[in-house]
């Protein structure tokens, strides 16, 4: 549910594939295997219902600011860090690293367009042109800005279209598969009660690019206070615990360039 590079967040370009997929069982990871999935109709009222919500979802949630704890694993070793996130839609973010006694470490505020970068041990502000490798650059996070928007606000593109397969497992898990032109394929899933549990992004190939799996579900909107992701071939693993969420504040646009005078947080 990542808007694909080069296409606008209001589409998917998707084409036919002649068999249907296990998706729940795959996305399903370790659990021990139960009877097949199910598949659906496309255009059937479960698919339809789900949709429909998803639909809603999008045209609603546009932004969060909230505390956040990040814990990173890959081949480099371990690290945490406390932040302060403002995220809006499509891509605009601003990420506030702390030290133990709460001091920034580090800012990095995009408007979607071009970024800020301050460091307190240089005590410099870089800026320049937003690039998909800003955030490897910056975070060690092999994501597009406005694809790390997306994930951890755990939602799908305005205008998502109809899905390409739909299977529904034994446990009332559904999976919907998007399949694009180059033969890459997004896949949700979503459990019994409708919420966003788990997001998979792989290649041409099927290869896992990118997973998100979602949890601690809370408050009204029933938002994913812990989220997961994981990138395939590189080993990364990275852990969002939320804290302190508000969905959909009303944020000024000059947040999202480097003003140092204020914080997210208050």
């Amino acid at each position: 549910m990542i808007a694909r590079a080069g296409a606008p967040e209001t589409g998917l370009r998707l084409t036919p594939r002649a068999t249907v997929l296990l998706l729940a069982l795959a996305l399903a990871g370790c659990r021990t295997p139960g009877p097949p999935a199910e598949p659906l109709a496309i255009d059937g009222p479960v698919v339809a219902e789900r949709l429909a919500e998803l639909r809603a979802l999008a045209d609603r949630r546009h932004g969060l600011r909230a505390q956040a704890r990040v814990s990173l694993e890959g081949a480099r070793g371990a690290s945490f860090a406390r932040h302060l996130l403002l995220l809006e839609r499509p891509a605009r973010l601003r990420l506030e690293i702390l030290g133990l006694m709460g001091q920034r470490v580090a800012v990095l505020a995009s408007d979607g367009t071009a970024y800020d970068l301050y460091r307190a041990e240089t005590g410099q502000v870089e800026s320049g042109p937003v690039h998909p490798g800003l955030l490897g650059e910056v975070a060690g996070v092999p994501l597009a800005p406005g694809d790390l928007v997306t994930l951890l606000l755990g939602i799908p593109p305005r205008g998502l279209p109809e899905p390409t397969f739909a299977t529904r497992g034994s446990d009332g898990r559904l999976a919907l598969e998007w399949r694009f032109e180059d033969g890459a394929a997004q896949t949700a899933l979503l459990d019994a009660s409708g919420h966003l549990v788990a997001l998979r992004l792989a290649d041409a190939a099927g290869i896992e690019q990118v997973a998100a799996g979602y949890g601690d579900h809370a408050g009204p909107e029933d938002f994913a206070e812990t989220v997961r992701l994981s990138f395939g071939p590189s080993g990364l693993r990275a852990e969002v615990a939320f804290a302190g969420v508000e969905l959909d504040p009303d944020l000024a646009p000059g947040l999202f360039r480097l003003q140092l005078v204020s914080s997210p947080g208050g």
